[in-house]
């Protein structure tokens, strides 16, 4: 998850598999979600992405997906007390409201 600079700048997050490493920067084929604030809600963009970033950037929130879980069916969601969270509808959940505003 990258975090907003200023207001109203893009929301955007990455889901993905690292498929490379050199030092600090790494090489994520990914999903991207998008912020829409129209309906207050992240929506799954349907390309793949090859992302590239430096783990050092203090812009970025580094989660990490256990290695089970089914990367095509990530999907966000309000979970209890309308928080944030990310999830495959399966057995991975994960709150994410340490690094996004909840709605």
């Amino acid at each position: 998850m990258r975090r907003r600079g200023l207001d109203g700048h893009l929301q955007r997050h990455f889901a993905g598999v690292a498929t490379g490493v050199e030092g600090a920067t790494v090489r994520l084929e990914s999903c991207a979600f998008i912020y829409d604030e129209a309906n207050n809600r992240y929506v799954r963009k349907p390309q793949r992405r090859v992302t590239i970033f430096d783990v050092g950037d203090c812009r970025h929130v580094v989660n990490l997906i256990p290695s089970g879980v089914d990367m095509e069916s990530l999907r966000y969601v309000k979970a209890y007390e309308k928080k944030l969270a990310i999830t495959d509808g399966a057995e991975h959940s994960l709150d994410v409201n340490e690094c996004t505003a909840s709605r």
